[in-house]
């Protein structure tokens, strides 16, 4: 089973009913790394076009002020014209009525990459994360780079355990926000080879799918279900539906019958059938002024 790293402030929960988003909204997840233009404007464009306040939250950095500011200026570079860096340093900040309240207004929200512990820690449970999943359901977005992405799944890992082993109980998780149910998410996924680790826990959890994000890509999941690549790299997901797992006395495991898909952009997949889609229609962009 899954090696869990409790959360005092929480109660940790593996249910994965369905792998649908939220009903009505977009995730735009982010590998990490260069953020393309072209996935900021497709932010700001599914936030509203612009017109509808948009939230940055940068408490995954060690440096918030700085990364907030800079967040700020990429996204109104990308034609947001309402930025407001909204800081939860302390997990009583998501029980404050004023970023409550700012989430409620925004058409969009994006959260920074970091350490996506600090973002476990401070939301799961809390009323800014319903404030999420609410704004989710009206039709907005959540956008998330590196830790920003990695949070969004109901399983989140920690960062700790062997990744060049593949062994059973070998990678700590812990409760992500759960944004994205049924699978699992990582980030920096081929600049970093992290496909052990994730291989691992989806040969352990085959309700799991994996969900690989390299940097200056992102996963654009839409409220069908669908998820499209926009971006210089790839996603790469792992079904282990009908994967064979053999484990030996000291917990090693051989897999076989793993499906894997390495999709790049404009490439489209079901997450609730697990099988390529067709790219829909694109959204127009905002313009930007220069």
């Amino acid at each position: 089973m899954l090696r869990i790293q409790p959360n005092p402030d929480a109660v940790v929960s593996l249910s994965v009913e369905t792998q649908k988003p939220e009903r009505g909204g977009h995730l735009l997840l982010i590998g990490g790394g260069f953020k393309p233009l072209e996935v900021l404007k497709r932010f700001v464009a599914l936030s509203g076009g612009g017109e509808k306040p948009v939230v940055v939250f940068p408490m995954a950095s060690e440096k918030s002020r700085p990364t907030g500011v800079e967040l700020k200026k990429q996204l109104e570079e990308a034609g947001a014209k309402h930025v407001h860096v909204v800081h939860i340093d302390e997990r009583r900040d998501a029980l404050k009525p004023e970023v409550v309240e700012a989430v409620t207004r925004a058409g969009g929200v994006f959260f920074s990459g970091g350490d996506q512990n600090r973002i476990s820690q401070r939301l799961v449970d809390t009323p800014v994360l319903n404030a999420l999943r609410e704004l989710m359901a009206r039709g907005g977005v959540v956008a998330g780079t590196s830790a920003g992405a990695a949070c969004q799944s109901e399983v989140m890992f920690v960062g700790e355990g062997d990744e060049t082993v593949l062994r059973a109980s070998n990678i700590v998780t812990t409760r992500g926000i759960g944004l994205l149910p049924g699978t699992i998410v990582d980030s920096h996924f081929m600049a970093r080879k992290r496909q052990g680790r994730l291989v691992n826990l989806v040969a352990e959890h085959p309700e799991l799918l994996g969900v690989g994000i390299d940097e200056a890509t992102a996963a654009w999941v839409k409220p069908d279900g669908t998820l499209e690549v926009v971006g210089e790299g790839w996603v790469v997901l792992y079904d282990a539906t009908m994967a064979r797992v053999k484990r030996t006395a000291d917990h090693r495991m051989s897999v076989s019958g793993l499906v894997q898909h390495v999709l790049m952009d404009g490439q489209c997949f079901n997450l609730q059938q697990r099988t390529l889609a067709e790219a829909e229609e694109e959204l127009p962009l905002p313009a930007v002024s220069r």
